[in-house]
């Protein structure tokens, strides 16, 4: 069995905050909140192999019945472009550690829904988000 890697916990700052800004446009819930909103509640994590580097928001959530470990943010920090599925093995493993019994994420990238199924996620809806006045 290969070795499994843990994501590393890290802390906020001003630099950390900063890389994350995209991630704002990229907000699958109309883009009405900011970087500190996105990412309120959350740990800042790292994770690293191969040239690439990503830093990941992640915020665990207890409710009745069990943990779960949502993505509500990933960047890209690297020279070379992420893998996915090496990095949701960091992901849900660094979840297992934490207790957490679902894993979840929200996307609006294709490219990352497509390959769900490879790091043996799965769809379970869809967001579905309808623009009901201009954004000032």
């Amino acid at each position: 069995m290969a070795h499994l890697q843990a994501l590393k916990g890290g802390t906020w700052d001003v630099e950390s905050l900063n890389a994350f800004e995209p991630i704002v446009a990229a907000c699958p819930f109309g883009g009405l909140q900011s970087v500190g909103e996105i990412l309120h509640g959350c740990g800042c994590f790292h994770w690293s192999k191969d040239g690439q580097e990503a830093l990941l928001a992640l915020r665990l959530d207890q409710w009745r019945a069990g943990r779960t470990l949502h993505v509500m943010g990933a960047v890209s920090v690297g020279e070379h472009p992420l893998q996915t599925r090496q990095v949701m093995a960091a992901v849900e493993h660094t979840g297992r550690l934490l207790g957490a019994d679902v894993l979840t994420l929200c996307t609006p990238h294709a490219a990352i829904a497509k390959s769900a199924g490879r790091w043996g996620g799965q769809i379970t809806g869809a967001i579905i988000a309808k623009r009901l006045r201009a954004l000032q």
